[in-house]
Formats: structure tokens, C-alpha cells, sequence
């Protein structure tokens, strides 16, 4: 088959179809990924064709980071300008790319691609990476903040997301479809996320609820293979001493990464561990460190994870899912969206602390965490469990069978 895989997002949105392009371009399937142009140089490494189009993304969430960290209001419209913008460049450039392809897949806030699919008469395949985006009347929305909902509360929250959904994007995407002699859709959220989108989300981590409407085809995270090798000097300084604890934000930005870099810094100290700070986005630890910590850049999260005492991380899917696989225990913080929900969910699987939100972290607090995750006999031993339990399945056989049919 000729595939195009259109997704749209940070890393955490366009590696793991970078991890299916992959699977598809052993399996012989002629395999095209169009999106942001970040991750150019990831897929070509692969040796997979990359089209990029459109704004970089980690520039904008670099430019944006004080409105990801004045709270909900203004990470939300920080959130719907990046959409917007997306929106425009996806149907400028997809029409004419996707003429004469069999199948598109798209991901994350992707609202341009099915519209183009249903233009060109292709079927369309959708992809979401959190149990907590399919609606449900016993699971609370991930744009919710609040670890709990009362049960009467949550299909409330769910018409609200709809309507918010319908009220930043309907005018716009309606816009681009009446330019191309297409009819108006009256529910955006519905039309995103199709009649059957695959759950991209392992079941051992976040199952969906056999009440979630639509059903999705829950598959579990696509991670794309890494052939690289850790950076020398970051193999060093593992082998110098005890297993240290990671600190990465990945895709979030920073308003102050000096003053975040300390914090982390301090938080180690408290803890008495050695570090490994990720550059990620936001640029932490660009400076000097002190003895035992060292900062480290883009690199292999599979290979360097299962040698932490603990993980501490933004919550996303992507690096939620490979912590978990690597069977250590986790401190989440969260910063925006689904991050609330990860945060919650692995406290609630016994694999990580009770998390801490971006707008309540300190020195203290993280210093506190990173001890109890680093030392917690229990939380260790579900961490392997967990691990043990994500090792069984193949999440990208699951995908290809679903997608097209593999045996």
C-alpha cells in the first residue's frame, strides 16, 4: 500500500509514527510521513521519507512557555494558536500531497487530514496516545486538571470538550472545507477523532473503558527503535558511581531555565543523587553543574532509563510509556493536558510518587519525591511488575494488523 502518515505535535506526537513508518517500510508498504519540521533528521536517520511543512513546533513551545506556565487559561490559548496555525498548513500542503496514496493516518490534534482524506475519496485512520482523550463516562477528560471528578460531573466535562473543540476549530477547518466545495461538519471533536481510532496506548498502563464511545482499537505505545549508542561521556559518568535519577521536560519550555536548572540541582542535592538533566526544549542545565550530575541531549531514552533509580519527567505519553518499560519508578510533573492524567495514572498503577504540578514545584518538594521514588521498596517492585507485563505485547505487530491487515 501507498500510506501517508500525517501527524501533528511535539515529539511525543510524530515519533511513534516515525516508529510505524518504520514497520511499514519493512513490511514493503511505500511509506510517506508529513509533518512539522523538526523531526526531519529522525526519520532520515531511519532512512524514511520525510515531507516537512508548516512552523517548527519546538520553536513555538520555546516562544510559548510563559503562557504553558501561567496556567490553564493561557496554556489552552497557547495550545489553540499553535492548532490554528497547524490547521492553515495542513490543508495548504496535504490536498496535493496525498493525491494518489491508499490510506492516510493521522495524529494528535490532526483536524486537517480528515477532511483532505474524505476531499480525496482515501480512507482515513486516526491515532490518539492517551485513554484519557476517548470519551467515557467513568474517565475524566485530559484537558481537566482535577485528579477527580464525581461520576454525575464527567459527561458534563465531556460536552464541555466537545464544545471547546467546536468553538476554537469548526469556523476554521469550515472555512478551508467550503474553499475546497465541501460540505460544514457540525462536530469537530467527532470528526477528529473517527468512528474507530487506534488507542495508542498501552492496555497495561491505561486500559480503555469497554464504555468508551468511540471504541477505539487500543494497540499500546508505537516506540521507534534507536540504533544509536549513548554518548560517551554520559557512559562515563554511569559507570562511575550509584544509578543516578533522570530530570527531563522534554517538548515544555522553559520561562527561566536557569532558575529550573537550579531548582533541579537543589532538589538532587536534598535527595543526596546523583543526576542526568535533560537540555530538552526548554535548555536546562546549559551551564556548568556541580560534581555528580552531569546534562545530557537528544539521546536514546530506551537504552538510558532502565540504568536510573528513577525518572523524573513532564508526563507524556512517549516518555511515560518508556519509563514504564524500563521498569523504574517515576516522579511525574506534570506541566499541561494529558501530563495530569499520566501523573494520576501511574501514582494510581503504584509505579511513580503522587505527582506535582508545573506551578507547584520546588526544591523541596522535588527533592522529597525523588527520595521516596529513588528508596520505595514497593514502588520498585510494581515498576518491574509493570515492566514485565509491557514486555508481552508488540504494540507495532498490533498497529500493522489493525492498519492493514497483517498477519
Amino acid at each position: 500500500m501507498k500510506i501517508l502518515l500525517a501527524p501533528f505535535g511535539s515529539r511525543g506526537d510524530v515519533h511513534p509514527m516515525i516508529a510505524l513508518a518504520q514497520r511499514l517500510d519493512r513490511e514493503g508498504h511505500d511509506v510517506l510521513i508529513a509533518g512539522p519540521p523538526d523531526y526531519v533528521t529522525a526519520a532520515e536517520r531511519r532512512r524514511l521519507r520525510y515531507h516537512a511543512y508548516g512552523s517548527a513546533i519546538d520553536n513555538f513551545l520555546a516562544d510559548t512557555a510563559a503562557d504553558y506556565a501561567g496556567g490553564s487559561r493561557r496554556s489552552h490559548r497557547a495550545l489553540n494558536r499553535a492548532i490554528e496555525m497547524a490547521i492553515d498548513d495542513e490543508f495548504a500542503a496535504l490536498p496535493a500531497l496525498a493525491r494518489g496514496f491508499d490510506l492516510i493516518v493521522g495524529a494528535s490534534v490532526q483536524a486537517g487530514a480528515p477532511s483532505v482524506a474524505e476531499l480525496l475519496g482515501i480512507p482515513y485512520r486516526y491515532v490518539v496516545y492517551c485513554t484519557a482523550l476517548v470519551p467515557s463516562p467513568q474517565s475524566v477528560p485530559m484537558l481537566f486538571p482535577a485528579r477527580s471528578l464525581p461520576r454525575w460531573c464527567i459527561p458534563l466535562a465531556w460536552r464541555l470538550v466537545r464544545w471547546g473543540y467546536n468553538l476554537s476549530m469548526r469556523k476554521q477547518v469550515n472555512a478551508h472545507r467550503a474553499a475546497l466545495g465541501m460540505v460544514p461538519l457540525a462536530d469537530i471533536y467527532s470528526h477528529v477523532l473517527t468512528e474507530r481510532p487506534l488507542l495508542a496506548c498501552d492496555e497495561a498502563l491505561w486500559p480503555v473503558t469497554s464504555d468508551a464511545t468511540p471504541a477505539p482499537v487500543q494497540v499500546g505505545y508505537l516506540t521507534p527503535p534507536d540504533e544509536r549508542s549513548l554518548p560517551r561521556e554520559l557512559e562515563v559518568f554511569l559507570d562511575r558511581g550509584d544509578p543516578p535519577v533522570y530530570v527531563g521536560f522534554g517538548s515544555t519550555g522553559e520561562v527561566d531555565a536557569g532558575a529550573t536548572t537550579r531548582l533541579i540541582v537543589e532538589a538532587l542535592r536534598i535527595a543526596g543523587r546523583r543526576g542526568v538533566i535533560l537540555h530538552g526544549v526548554g535548555g536546562l542545565a546549559r551551564g556548568p553543574l556541580p560534581e555528580g550530575m552531569i546534562a545530557t541531549g537528544d539521546c536514546d531514552h530506551a537504552k538510558l532509563f532502565p540504568r536510573m533509580a528513577a525518572v523524573v519527567h513532564h508526563g507524556g505519553a512517549g516518555t511515560t510509556a518508556t519509563a514504564s518499560r524500563a521498569g523504574v519508578p517515576q516522579v511525574v510533573v506534570a506541566h499541561l493536558n494529558e501530563q495530569y492524567g499520566w501523573g494520576r495514572q501511574t501514582h494510581r498503577l503504584g509505579i511513580a510518587v503522587w505527582p506535582i504540578p508545573r506551578s507547584k514545584l520546588t526544591a523541596a518538594r522535588l527533592g522529597a519525591a525523588i527520595s521516596q521514588a529513588a528508596t520505595d521498596v514497593a514502588l520498585a517492585r510494581e515498576a518491574k511488575a509493570i515492566a514485565a507485563r509491557l514486555r508481552e505485547t508488540d504494540p507495532l505487530e498490533n498497529a500493522l494488523r489493525e492498519l492493514v491487515g497483517s498477519p
